[in-house]
């Protein structure tokens, strides 16, 4: 037994002692307790400890991670050999440094396990290097994302174009590589929508004519099917002859400027409206607190600066104030309110108005409550007029009444009894006394026919009032 462990420790010295003399790489060997039996100058040169202070050692002196918790070498459960493994290890110095190792066994001849054989190199440089390349690629695809400019060269000889290169950026803006603009020389040409197309191949022929040619702002056609606006703006060289010789083309990418340009055109344009309608509009937030008003709102109510903020429904007073609230609430829910009529005093309280009240629901782009758009329309005058309204109607039922009741009746009485002296009834009657009743008469039923269109009338107003109503 003792014979078979001095074999053993013999086969790993000289295990040992041929990897100090033949081995390139930092090499070690190991029993199976993890104790070093064997270090080579390349180890020491790396790790900074000398083999007289390794062997005898536990490995763990240097190693680090994942050696620390879980030995690859000695596993039984790691794969064998280990072929190029990213490790970690502490210098004598204290240096972390990161390495790539390969292990195995060290068997003896029946091939029993005696311990292991490690060797490893210092990638640290290396790994640095890599992220650092890493970095830079990143920062360069940063910088590139972000770039919307690109230059591209129109050579001229004798006047007119002979060559054109686009610079690398190319692909930026329009997705298509130099390479691809360098086989098709049409193909700036053919990116530009048909609408716009004249006016940059006029703008292209102005700069060898007028050789003073302002920006041009057109749109493109991306290779990805995206419509993108640019700025083309040039840059011309002479030579001592003052002759055009080349120039330059600058093009960005002024999509998001369009964008917000036009945006902010429609925002003047909606801001001009909403302040040159009659009606008050206000915009609330979610919570029913003012934000903005336009001018119509101060002038029909009074109101300032010092409604910013203050919940609407304190600004219809106490008699209205909870169902300001409620419909407010409808109006989260529903998204709209239509023609709601109620009143409202102004700033100085002195007197309420009739006020007909409307309201919208604006969602954000995740489809939450953004703000509620309130129209509130003073109906005074219309619901003043709508009270005069119904005191001229009662004034006309009134008269329609003593019409039918004091006159058509009395008229029916008259009526029959010139008939019944026209019929000779009350005695003969000569020719002139005849003449004279069936004037009468003819008066009588012309105003009873009056009375009955005045009485037509009555009802026809009734009826359209009932209607407006």
């Amino acid at each position: 037994m003792w014979e078979g462990c001095r074999m053993g420790q013999d086969r790993l010295n000289e295990y040992s002692d041929l990897i100090n003399k033949i081995s390139i790489s930092a090499t070690f060997t190991v029993d199976k307790q993890r104790v070093v039996t064997g270090w080579n100058d390349m180890a020491a040169q790396l790790t900074g400890y000398g083999s007289d202070e390794m062997i005898g050692k536990e490995c763990t002196l240097f190693a680090d991670h994942p050696c620390l918790d879980k030995c690859g070498l000695l596993s039984e459960d790691v794969p064998k050999p280990i072929i190029g493994r990213e490790c970690t290890i502490i210098r004598k110095d204290g240096k972390k440094r990161i390495i790539r190792k390969n292990a195995d066994y060290i068997r003896d001849a029946s091939g029993n396990i005696l311990g292991g054989i490690e060797s490893f190199e210092d990638t640290t440089e290396q790994k640095e290097a890599q992220e650092s390349l890493r970095e830079s690629e990143e920062r360069c695809r940063n910088i590139v994302s972000v770039v919307t400019d690109y230059v591209y060269t129109v050579f001229i000889k004798k006047g007119s174009p002979v060559r054109t290169v686009h610079n690398s950026a190319c692909v930026v803006v329009t997705g298509y590589t130099e390479e691809e603009f360098s086989k098709d020389p049409y193909l700036w040409l053919d990116m530009v929508p048909e609408e716009d197309r004249l006016k940059v191949a006029e703008w292209s022929a102005g700069i060898l004519k007028d050789r003073k040619i302002m920006p041009l702002e057109h749109r493109i056609i991306r290779k990805d099917g995206q419509v993108r606006w640019t700025a083309n703006t040039p840059i011309l060289q002479y030579d001592d002859n003052e002759e055009l010789i080349f120039y330059y083309g600058v093009i960005k990418d002024i999509t998001e400027y369009k964008a917000a340009h036009e945006e902010a055109a429609r925002a003047g344009a909606l801001s001009a409206i909403i302040e040159g309608v009659p009606d008050a509009i206000l915009v609330l937030k979610p919570d029913g607190s003012v934000d903005k008003f336009n001018k119509a709102f101060t002038n029909n109510f009074g109101y300032g600066d010092e409604a910013i903020g203050r919940h609407i429904a304190d600004l219809f007073g106490d008699i209205n104030a909870r169902m300001v609230r409620e419909k407010l609430e409808e109006c989260l829910k529903a998204g709209t309110l239509k023609n709601i009529e109620t009143s409202m005093s102004g700033k100085d309280k002195c007197c309420r108005m009739a006020v007909l009240v409307n309201a919208n629901l604006l969602k954000d782009a995740s489809g939450d409550p953004a703000n509620i758009i309130l129209t509130i329309t003073d109906i005074t005058q219309y619901k003043e007029m709508e009270r005069e309204l119904v005191r001229a109607l009662k004034v006309k039922s009134d008269f329609s009444a003593m019409i039918s009741h004091e006159v058509r009746t009395p008229l029916g009485a008259i009526k029959e009894g010139i008939c019944l002296v026209l019929e000779g009834i009350a005695g003969d009657i000569n020719n002139k006394q005849r003449e004279l009743l069936n004037i009468a008469k003819n008066n009588v039923e012309r105003l009873s026919r009056l009375i009955s269109q005045v009485l037509d009338l009555k009802k026809t107003g009734i009826v359209r009032h009932e209607i407006q109503s």
